[in-house]
């Protein structure tokens, strides 16, 4: 026994050092930058509040509000800022070590249940060769600094449970029940939809246990999992108001077929037109699912084989429908798929092994059937849209906008700040990618899209528009009116150079508020001097707000209007 536990530690060092090595170079080909893109900031603008002692509030001294999505990200979060001075890095450290070590558990496991006779298997090298070279994975699990990585390691942890407890007896069993419960209570402050995760695990295990009827402990989990939603939706009622997170009431529309129209189009974008062998994994999953069912249903659940394909298939299945009924978002690289793309890919290796194995002496035909899925992926790693030979030679990925996004509105926080620091107030700003602009500007920020405002986030229940960026009101905006609005920015020395234009994209989620007649009444394009270093910015400024600029350090010009 200890030599087999030896050689699953052997496995699961391995394992994590290559998908370490691999984290490492999907880091370089965005310039080893740990910034987090802009949603990644949000959580940074809670997390220093939590810290502060202000509890979560986008903007100190303000409302409370849910504007994340991730209660326990937040949370250690807000404790790594009390303790660390650069808490940016220590958050990407935490995620790179369970993401490496997470993914090099999981890897270990499936040798185990494939019954690799080598330290290291080639299914396991060709998954995390798949994760790496077409981009996507690392970018968004080890990158990004959101919840991904996390929420991918909890549900792959959970199904490395479910699976091993097909082979526990007696006090082992136990031990796992109570192992689970407890992963099914920290479940749901990984992500809201961990409900629906969480309650496929538990039902699993009851699943696990139809014709072991003395294991009661099997029930633990379904206590764990309802626990943590109670105390979750409890507080968030008495703390923020509401039994779910702002950002649902920002993102998700009450027009539901809107939503599979939009979920669907995120899986076309994602799977035809950038991974096929996304659609190749979904469409395993689903036949996977479909014949294990069949099987299982005429010989009632005794099929072992056939019961953990059945449980696989189902996760992986649960991972696809919730962002076709979400929605999914505005993102590049199917961020909602991501997160079991690892369990969806040894899917495609255990339903081989499992037809190999039914050949029994005939190894030129089982070795044969085994090795086709790994001629499966390489061949659609050639073939996919994405090109390979493009990423290695460096290209960006198509999510390298997003931190070129915080650059640039890191850029903006700071300038207007210094910039407006001899009036008398700093201005309240509205923005529309309202993450690093908060984090960095100490004045109020108000986030036009809804997500971090409440008002915002609930006016409309049906969001029309880009996904994510529909939850702008016009009667609302003109309600807070923020003392600068975002549209254009500039600041420079000679202004005659750079006329007012429009922006198609901020139009769009704007709804053409510049053609609105009371935004006209009340908002001015300017161009504001600052009297002592003769630099003039350019921007959209309220009437209340041209009346509070010290006139004796700047000087307001109004434009003429785009």
């Amino acid at each position: 026994m200890s030599s087999v536990k030896s050689f699953f530690h052997i496995r699961w060092v391995i394992y994590s050092l290559l998908a370490a090595t691999c984290i490492i170079l999907t880091w370089k080909s965005y310039g080893y930058v740990y910034t987090g893109i802009d949603d990644a900031n949000i959580y940074f603008v809670y997390m220093k509040h939590l810290a502060e002692g202000q509890g979560f509030v986008y903007n100190a001294g303000g409302e409370k509000v849910e504007g994340f999505t991730s209660f326990l990200w937040t949370f250690f979060g807000g404790l790594i800022f009390l303790i660390f001075s650069k808490p940016e890095q220590i958050i990407f450290i935490l995620n790179f070590v369970v993401l490496s070590t997470g993914l090099g558990y999981f890897l270990a496991k499936t040798d185990s249940w494939l019954k690799a006779t080598f330290p290291i298997s080639l299914h396991s090298i060709c998954i995390l060769s798949f994760l790496y070279l077409i981009p996507g994975y690392f970018d968004w699990c080890g990158i990004t600094l959101l919840e991904t990585g996390v929420w991918s390691i909890a549900l792959l942890l959970g199904l490395v449970n479910i699976i091993d407890y097909e082979h526990k007896e007696g006090k082992e069993k136990r031990k796992s029940n109570y192992q689970l419960a407890l992963w099914m209570f920290l479940l749901p402050g990984i992500r809201p939809e961990a409900v629906i995760f969480g309650g496929f695990f538990a039902m699993a295990r009851v699943i696990q246990n139809f014709t072991n009827q003395k294991e009661k402990s099997s029930y633990l989990p379904f206590v764990g999992l309802i626990s943590s939603v109670l105390i979750l939706t409890l507080f968030r009622i008495g703390y923020f108001g509401y039994p779910l997170p702002n950002t649902y009431y920002a993102k998700v529309s009450s027009n539901k077929n809107l939503t599979i129209r939009e979920g669907i189009g995120y899986f076309n974008q994602y799977s035809l037109k950038w991974n096929l062998l996304f659609f190749v994994l979904s469409a395993n999953t689903v036949v996977s699912f479909l014949i294990s069912t069949t099987i299982l249903f005429i010989k009632s659940f005794r099929n072992l084989p056939s019961r953990k394909i059945f449980l696989i298939s189902s996760l992986c299945l649960i991972s696809l429908l919730i962002p076709l009924y979400s929605g999914g978002d505005h993102f590049f690289m199917g961020r909602f798929f991501q997160p079991l793309i690892p369990s969806m890919l040894f899917l495609l290796f255990y339903v081989f092994f499992l037809l190999a194995s039914m050949l029994n002496h005939k190894k030129i035909a089982s070795y044969t059937i085994k090795i086709m899925p790994f001629l499966i992926v390489c061949v659609f790693i050639y073939r996919n849209p994405v090109k390979v030979t493009d990423f290695v030679k460096g290209k960006k990925s198509d999510i390298f906008i997003e931190f070129e996004i915080v650059a640039d509105m890191k850029d903006r926080a700071i300038k207007i700040e210094d910039f407006f620091k001899s009036n008398h107030t700093l201005p309240s700003v509205g923005v529309s990618a309202a993450g690093t602009f908060a984090y960095c500007y100490s004045g109020q920020t108000i986030d036009l899209m809804g997500l971090n405002n409440v008002e915002m986030a609930h006016k409309s229940r049906l969001k029309i528009g880009l996904k994510n960026h529909s939850s702008f009101n016009i009667e609302v905006f003109l309600k807070q009116k923020p003392d600068i609005y975002l549209y254009t920015y500039l600041i420079v020395k000679d202004p005659s150079q750079y006329p007012f234009r429009r922006d198609g994209f901020f139009d769009w989620i704007y709804r053409d508020i510049m053609d609105n007649k009371a935004f006209r009444d009340v908002y001015f394009p300017v161009w504001i001097e600052q009297k002592q270093t003769h630099m003039f910015m350019q921007t959209w400024i309220s009437d209340d707000f041209m009346s509070k600029i010290d006139t004796n350090l700047y000087k307001v010009v109004v434009a003429e209007a785009p």
